[in-house]
């Protein structure tokens, strides 16, 4: 049912309850309303003549109705959006599922309003006296007011029923909510919210759980809005939840109320969770200000001078130290305190809630999509870390959850789609392979439909929105359409500053898709240099550049691609993204080099070994 068809039904209410009333003759069409005009500009556009005329028979009805519509149509009438789907059972519903009935869906109301006047007609309303009469008019009328005037006009509904049949049309026309989407709401504590998305979120946000589900099997439901009510509500000593206890629960505010009407003590006002793009903002700067991080920060620091430091002093116990120091103790030191909080934002990207086009939510057919949306706890839930189980069970009894959005139909069949993408990756199968790139081509096959259509595959930083370096990769399609090859340029990906990318499809017809696919960009090298020849049994220093370098944390020398155990290590500290320098000591497993043995440099990270493809040349020691 469109909204064009709805602001008839007071008017038509109003009409039918009109008998007896003077009727007003309007002496020109009224000119259409203009949305958002002020009620006064309005009232000026629309001049009606008060001097009732003469009018009998068939045409009185709609006289009236022509009335009293240039009357509304001097005033500002706007529907309410009624298309919100609540997260919470009906009282009488979860009554009845808690004594097992199932079938507790039959007799819910029809979903528009033409199906309303039939389903009125199928139950025996009073008010029509030609049921057969009356459901040819609502089948063949462009809208069901016009039916329901007609059906009057002719006799086929009394006044009581024309009234009744209005009524039915209206509540159905503004039950606008989607019969086959449902979702359900549950709040987590403070420590779920610390584990899962960090301490900064956590102490500013309640966060709130949302699972929606689409039963349609023809259509994607697209989320628009998640909307949250908590109630006012109090313990049953009539104070604050737990006040006189720990005076750390939930208080509820004296609130001037702008309709006097709304001094309910249910009364709520719905409002919209924090987006997720704000959110991450207040997690990325407490992510920088924990107690760990900052402590890493201080010990690079720390490294940093003593470095300095050591090659002034030049004795050799302090530089040993020095180096035990850094190479040792600050990379012990993450290992026993790791780092939580990258891992916490990218679960902040993938469960919350954001309106914004570029971060849309779509329900899949048949299909359900979990996401999370944050309150201000300032506002809502102040000291909210310290409430006790029964603080949080009356917060959640009284809150209500709303989700709003639409359902969204396919694209034509030339549309293009990406399901796959698949590039070679690690041996641990956490990074890119760089070494599987011919030239500077590095190739990953992709499936779909439509692929002919696909201009390029457009890698965007995944963790990072303020990054807009973007590189794409051609695609190509050989004889099928749902198969067929991404070509990227190696050196742009290297060049990439981010450590995790998500994959947008470039159709040909113009627009940009998301795709769920996500890649993680290992540490590659672009150049290896030495000061001076690395011979068995001394040292030398290796300046290194490329890209993430600052991801690894050991530099490798195997014999072999496939070797597992390095002849020779040195640990990374304090490396730039783009280049580092250590120096290497090679006396450790000195006699294993026999000749000029050129090394294969693997870098280590969190997530494994990394083969960079680059070569480190060894001399053996010479002869005594």
């Amino acid at each position: 049912m469109t909204l064009r068809w709805v602001w008839r039904v007071p008017i038509l209410l109003l009409a039918l309850t009109s008998c007896g009333v003077k009727k007003n003759q309007v002496s020109a069409p009224p000119p259409p309303r203009v949305a958002g005009a002020p009620q006064q500009m309005q009232t000026e556009t629309a001049e009606v003549v008060h001097e009732p005329q003469p009018a009998s028979g068939a045409d009185q009805l709609q006289k009236t109705i022509e009335a009293v519509r240039a009357q509304a149509a001097a005033v500002q009438f706007r529907p309410s959006l009624a298309d919100y789907v609540p997260c919470r059972f009906r009282e009488d519903y979860a009554a009845r599922f808690r004594q097992g009935e199932t079938d507790i869906g039959a007799g819910a109301a029809p979903a528009d309003a033409k199906s309303a006047l039939l389903a009125m007609a199928e139950q025996g309303n009073a008010g029509i006296r030609d049921r057969q009469k009356f459901e040819e008019l609502v089948n063949s009328s462009t809208d069901p007011w016009t039916a329901i005037v007609e059906a009057r006009k002719q006799g086929v509904l009394t006044d009581q029923g024309a009234t009744d049949a209005a009524k039915a049309a209206a509540a159905a026309a503004n039950a606008a909510t989607p019969l086959d989407v449902g979702c359900s709401e549950g709040v987590l504590t403070w420590n779920e919210t610390r584990v899962i998305f960090g301490r900064a979120v956590a102490d500013n946000y309640v966060a709130i759980q949302v699972t929606a589900r689409n039963l349609n099997g023809d259509q994607e439901f697209l989320i628009h809005d998640l909307q949250v009510a908590v109630a006012e509500f109090a313990a049953s000593s009539g104070k604050g939840v737990n006040e006189g206890k720990s005076g750390r629960g939930y208080e509820p505010c004296p609130i001037d109320r702008v309709n006097p009407n709304e001094n309910s003590p249910n009364y709520v006002r719905f409002v919209a969770g924090r987006d997720r793009m704000m959110v991450r903002g207040v997690g990325e700067v407490g992510a920088q200000l924990t107690p760990r991080n900052i402590a890493v920060r201080v010990l690079d620091v720390v490294g940093s001078i003593l470095g300095g430091t050591a090659a002034v002093t030049g004795g050799p116990s302090f530089s040993d130290a020095v180096h035990v120091f850094s190479s040792t103790f600050i990379p012990g030191f993450g290992k026993i305190f790791p780092d939580f909080t990258v891992d916490q934002l990218n679960r902040l990207n993938d469960l919350g809630f954001s309106a914004a086009s570029a971060y849309k939510i779509v329900i899949p057919k048949n299909g359900s999509v979990p996401m999370t949306t944050f309150l201000p706890g300032d506002i809502f839930a102040k000291n909210y870390r310290y409430w006790s189980h029964c603080d949080l069970l009356n917060f959640e009894q009284n809150m209500v959850v709303v989700l709003g959005g639409k359902h969204i139909q396919e694209a034509g069949s030339t549309q293009p789609g990406v399901a796959t993408v698949s590039c070679p990756k690690t041996a641990s199968g956490d990074y890119l392979d760089y070494t599987k790139a011919n030239g500077d081509s590095f190739e990953c096959t992709v499936t779909g439909q439509n692929l002919q259509n696909v201009t390029a595959l457009r890698l965007k930083n995944a963790t990072d929105a303020k990054d807009t370096k973007t590189i794409d990769g051609a695609v190509s399609v050989s004889g099928k359409t749902d198969a067929g090859t991404v070509r990227f340029s190696l050196k742009q990906l290297q060049g990439l500053a981010g450590t995790q990318y998500q994959i947008y499809v470039e159709a040909s017809s113009g627009g940009e898709q998301s795709t769920s696919t996500k890649f993680d960009l290992p540490p590659a090298l672009a150049d290896v240099r030495t000061d001076k020849d690395c011979i068995a049994g001394a040292t030398c220093t290796v300046t290194l550049t490329g890209s993430h370098l600052d991801t690894a944390t050991e530099l490798d020398l195997m014999q072999a691609a496939t070797a597992t155990t390095p002849d020779f290590k040195v640990a990374l500290s304090g490396s730039k993204p783009d280049s580092t320098s250590v120096v290497l000591d090679l006396t450790a497993g000195a006699s294993k080099v026999k000749t000029n043995s050129d090394y294969v440099l693997f870098l280590k990270t969190k997530d494994g070994d990394v083969n960079t493809g680059k070569t480190l040349t060894v001399k053996p020691a010479p002869k005594q």
